[in-house]
């Protein structure tokens, strides 16, 4: 990272405040984090309000004529061009949308740890993110929640293995993709095709 002044490189920012009041006509819409006694938990609800806000939004957009428009590129991009489908504005607004997802859940971190900097995310996080989306399931809005409670819960429960941790972790994920290649959500599909 430049060592630019906005920045401080790769020693980041640090002392970030806590989030302060916001009221809009009156009504305090955000509480003042640095007055509480305990803003971890404060923030727990914030995360909580902000995954049922976010579950909704996506699930409505999936439902939308935007989201069937979506779909349509994953199956057939070349089809859902020839009946007309703008893909590049599609593809902006697919991009716009998690953008905008990726930045708020970046400024939530950021409020909860109170400092950023450039190894703050690494490569393995990367990687998770990306678990969490294929092993819950690309194709559902749920997906994503579950296969990041698998994987915490199962990292978790694999901690008294000691040094096999990561070999038996990574054996089990890789049994789950080729077993499920669409999810642990598509499971349920399957069974109800039968």
């Amino acid at each position: 990272a430049l060592a630019l002044p906005i920045t401080a490189g790769a020693k980041g920012i640090t002392s970030i405040p806590l989030p302060g009041a916001i009221s809009i006509f009156g009504l305090t819409i955000v509480p003042d984090f640095a007055a509480m006694e305990n803003s971890r938990i404060a923030f727990y609800y914030l995360a909580v309000f902000l995954m049922v806000v976010c579950f909704a939004a996506m699930y409505r957009l999936v439902h939308s004529r935007i989201g069937h428009l979506c779909m349509s590129l994953q199956q057939n991009e070349e089809l859902a061009s020839s009946i007309g489908v703008n893909i590049a504005y599609l593809r902006i607004v697919a991009y716009a949308i998690s953008s905008f997802l990726g930045g708020v859940s970046g400024a939530v971190f950021v409020a909860v740890t109170q400092s950023v900097y450039p190894s703050s995310f690494t490569v393995t996080d990367s990687v998770n993110f990306m678990l969490n989306c294929f092993l819950g399931g690309l194709g559902y809005v749920f997906g994503p929640m579950l296969g990041t409670l698998v994987l915490n819960f199962g990292w978790t429960q694999l901690s008294q293995t000691g040094e096999y941790q990561l070999l038996i972790y990574s054996t089990i994920m890789i049994v789950l993709m080729l077993v499920l290649p669409n999810g642990l959500l598509s499971l349920g599909a399957n069974v109800r095709r039968k």
